[in-house]
């Protein structure tokens, strides 16, 4: 009984060892193939930290102030130039400054097309909101 039992055991162990070996392969195919699973669309890239480019001065080459940074989208930082107006300029168009601290417009900008993009942004991405006198907090509220 005790020969019977062994091998029992042994059999029990090495059958376990073999499924877990084969769930671990199958996981290790299924992560290789998964690019290629998706078509001909590429595996995307981590968007790049561009944190940075948010709430600084931006200036041409001359040192003239443009406006102020807003937001990163699609490529292009949206900079604020005046009370309501915005610009669109490419990323790949602005370098930090040699402050180290405001960023630098270099290049061509069509501005134009970029002052039509940043008011474009700007419809899609801002809301009015307004209240009624009862849906104030009440240390807003007038009387």
């Amino acid at each position: 009984m005790a020969l019977t039992s062994d091998w029992a055991t042994w059999l029990l162990l090495f059958g376990a060892l073999g499924l877990l070996g084969y769930i671990v392969m199958v996981n290790v195919k299924t992560r290789k193939a998964a690019p290629a699973a998706a078509g001909a669309m590429p595996a995307a890239a981590p968007e790049a930290d561009t944190s940075g480019y948010i709430a600084r001065f931006v200036t041409d080459e001359s040192g003239k102030t443009l406006g102020e940074s807003v937001s990163v989208t699609g490529g292009r930082l949206i900079v604020k130039e005046g009370t309501n107006t915005y610009a669109s300029v490419p990323l790949d168009a602005v370098k930090t400054g040699s402050d180290g601290v405001g960023l630098t417009l270099t290049g061509e900008v069509d501005w134009t097309e970029a002052r039509r993009l940043g008011e474009e942004w700007r419809a899609k991405s801002f809301k009015v909101i307004t209240y009624t006198p009862d849906e104030l907090p009440a240390e807003e509220r007038s009387g």
